[in-house]
């Protein structure tokens, strides 16, 4: 299992981009990804016998959508975090 840390778009591969729009709808996923690295986000890709198998987002100092409660000044959020179907559970792993 490998886990990268990607901090803008330009480093995101086609690939990956491909994997993330390729189970949702693509133009709403493809808008928060440029939403989320213009905020200053960094995703976070986890790949597994060297497929993406999930990602997820994290910001910090603030949230990608107006919240209502307080942040300290090094305060982490974390959201939209997804494990695509192949590798969700004991089983799939083997799969």
């Amino acid at each position: 299992m490998r886990v990268e840390r990607i901090r803008a778009l330009a480093e995101l591969s086609a690939e990956h981009l491909q994997a993330m729009t390729s189970f949702w709808n693509p133009n709403q996923v493809n808008r928060d990804v440029r939403d989320r690295f213009e905020k200053g986000a960094s995703l976070w890709l986890v790949e597994c016998e060297n497929r993406l198998a999930g990602y997820g987002w994290t910001l910090q100092g603030h949230t990608i959508a107006p919240y209502y409660f307080p942040l300290a000044w090094m305060t982490c959020t974390s959201s939209d975090f997804h494990v695509f179907p192949h590798f969700r559970g004991v089983e799939s792993i083997h799969t």
